[in-house]
C-alpha cells in the first residue's frame, strides 16, 4: 500500500491483492522489489517481482531461471536486483536486470544470508564442505570475494567425511542428493547406509558442512540426504509434482536413489537405515510402511503420521491445502488425505524405530507422534518414544539438542554395525 502522509489516503501499488516477502523501493523510489508464491499460489515457486512504485502490473524478475528465488536487495543503479536461491545441491547469487539473470561466480563457496551495502558490495555468510558459515564479501561483480571472519574452529583439526552430489532417475525426473562419506572410507568398500531426509518438503539438502551428515558418516556409515520431489532444487516441475502426492511419489525418488546407490556397489543393503526430522520424519514413517523389508532401523523426529491432523491442528494448518489437495471436509477428498498419510500404512513396518518430538510442537503436533507409538507398538515392532517437555518444532536449547543426536546414533549403532 502506499499511504499519503498528509490526507492519509491510501491505494493499492499491486493490481490484485496477493501475499508478498521482503519488499523493497530501489534507490530511486521508483520500482519496488518482492518475494512472492508464483502465479500467488502458496504451494507454488518462490519469485520476485518488480513493479512500478506509482502502481501497476507486476514483472518476474527474471522469468527464464528456473530456480526458486528470493529478493536479497536492490544494486545502486536501481536496474539490478541480487536473487538468492538454491540450484542443484549449492545455493548461489544472481543478478537480474532487464529480465535477464546472471549466476554469480563464489567459486566452492555455499552462500546463505546476504545484504547489500550502499555502494553495491554484497556480504554474505557462506559455508564450505569443511568448514561452517563464515562471513565473507564481494566487492563487486566479477570480483573474488573476500573472507572477513575465521570464527568457526569447530572442525580445526577434524577429519571429515568427503561428499559429492549423487544424481539419478525416478518416474522422469532427474532426482539428486548429497553423500557424505565415513572419514576413513577406502574405495570400493561396502557399508552401512544412513537415510537422512531433509524437512521442508520446500527446502534441500546441499553439498556443504552439516553436523547431521557429519555426526552420522563418522560412526563409519554411507549417509545419502536426497532431494526428493517437493524440494525447492530442481525447478518448477519437480517441486509442484508433490501435491496431492506427498509421500508416495516422494518414496519413490528415495528409494530409487538407493537403488544407485547399490548399483554403484557402495552400499551393504542388508544394513540400511532410514531417518528424518518433519518433513524427513514424514517421509521416514512412510518408508517403513511402504518398503518394510529394506530398514534395519528407523527413526523419526516430529514425524507428520497423519495429513489430516496436519491440515486441523498443525500452525500451518489451511495454508498446506495446497499440498495436500483442497480441504478434507470438502467432497471425498478425505480418501485422498488418507492415502498420502503413513499412518494408515503403519502396521506394515517392521524396522525397531525410535521416535521423537517436543510436547510442545505447534509446527507438527505430537498426537501425530503418539499415533506412529501405538500403532508400532499395537503390531509388536520394537519402537521408542521420547517427548521432551519443551516448546518448539525441535529441542533449541544445547543440551536437548545434544540428547536428540546422542540418542539417534545410539539407536542405529547396534543395529547397523551387527552383522546382517
Amino acid at each position: 500500500m502506499r499511504v499519503d502522509v498528509a490526507t492519509g489516503s491510501v491505494q493499492p501499488l499491486l493490481p490484485t491483492p496477493t501475499s508478498v516477502r521482503v519488499p523493497a523501493l530501489s534507490p530511486d523510489g521508483r520500482s519496488l522489489a518482492f518475494g512472492m508464491a508464483r502465479d500467488g499460489v502458496p504451494a507454488h515457486q518462490a519469485r520476485v517481482m518488480i513493479a512500478p512504485a506509482a502502481g501497476g502490473t507486476p514483472r518476474d524478475a527474471a522469468p527464464d531461471l528456473d530456480v526458486a528465488v528470493e529478493l536479497v536487495g536492490w544494486l545502486p543503479d536501481s536496474q539490478t536486483v541480487v536473487l538468492s536461491g538454491t540450484d542443484g545441491t549449492r545455493n548461489g547469487l544472481w543478478l537480474a536486470k532487464e529480465g535477464k539473470a546472471t549466476k554469480l561466480d563464489l567459486g566452492g563457496l555455499n552462500p546463505a544470508s546476504a545484504d547489500i551495502g550502499s555502494t553495491g558490495t554484497i556480504a554474505f555468510t557462506a559455508s564450505t564442505a569443511t568448514r561452517p558459515a563464515e562471513l565473507f564479501v564481494l566487492p563487486a561483480p566479477g570480483q573474488a570475494p573476500a573472507q572477513l571472519t575465521s570464527l568457526q574452529t569447530v572442525t580445526d583439526g577434524v577429519t571429515l567425511g568427503r561428499q559429492e552430489t549423487l544424481t539419478w532417475k525416478s518416474d522422469g525426473y532427474i532426482a539428486d542428493g548429497v553423500i557424505t562419506y565415513p572419514p576413513d572410507y577406502k574405495p570400493g568398500e561396502k557399508r552401512p547406509l544412513v537415510l537422512y531426509i531433509h524437512g521442508g518438503p520446500v527446502s534441500a539438502s546441499l553439498q556443504t558442512f552439516t553436523t547431521s551428515s557429519q555426526i552420522l558418516a563418522a560412526q563409519g556409515w554411507i549417509v545419502l540426504e536426497p532431494n526428493y520431489r517437493g524440494s525447492n532444487n530442481r525447478g518448477y516441475k519437480f517441486q509442484q509434482s508433490i501435491i496431492r502426492d506427498a509421500t508416495a511419489g516422494p518414496g519413490r525418488d528415495i528409494m530409487a536413489g538407493v537403488a544407485e546407490l547399490k548399483r554403484r556397489g557402495l552400499i551393504d543393503d542388508k544394513r540400511m537405515a532410514v531417518s528424518g526430522w518433519s518433513y524427513g520424519g514424514m517421509m521416514t514413517s512412510w518408508l517403513i510402511g511402504a518398503y518394510p523389508q529394506a530398514w534395519k532401523a528407523a527413526v523419526a523426529g516430529a514425524p507428520v503420521t497423519d495429513v489430516l491432523d496436519q491440515y486441523t491442528t498443525a500452525d500451518s494448518n489451511r495454508g498446506r491445502a495446497a499440498q495436500y489437495g483442497p480441504s478434507p471436509f470438502v467432497g471425498d477428498n478425505m480418501a485422498s488425505y488418507s492415502r498420502q498419510s503413513p499412518i494408515f500404512q503403519a502396521w506394515k513396518a517392521r524396522a525397531p524405530t525410535l521416535i521423537m518430538s517436543d510436547v510442545g510442537d505447534w509446527r507438527v503436533t505430537i498426537p501425530q507422534a503418539y499415533k506412529l507409538y501405538r500403532a508400532l507398538s499395537d503390531n509388536k515392532v520394537e519402537v521408542k518414544f521420547v517427548a521432551y517437555p519443551v516448546p518448539g518444532h525441535s529441542p533449541a536449547d544445547p543440551i536437548r539438542a545434544r540428547d536428540v543426536w546422542r540418542r539417534w546414533v545410539d539407536w542405529l549403532k547396534p543395529r547397523l554395525d551387527s552383522a546382517p
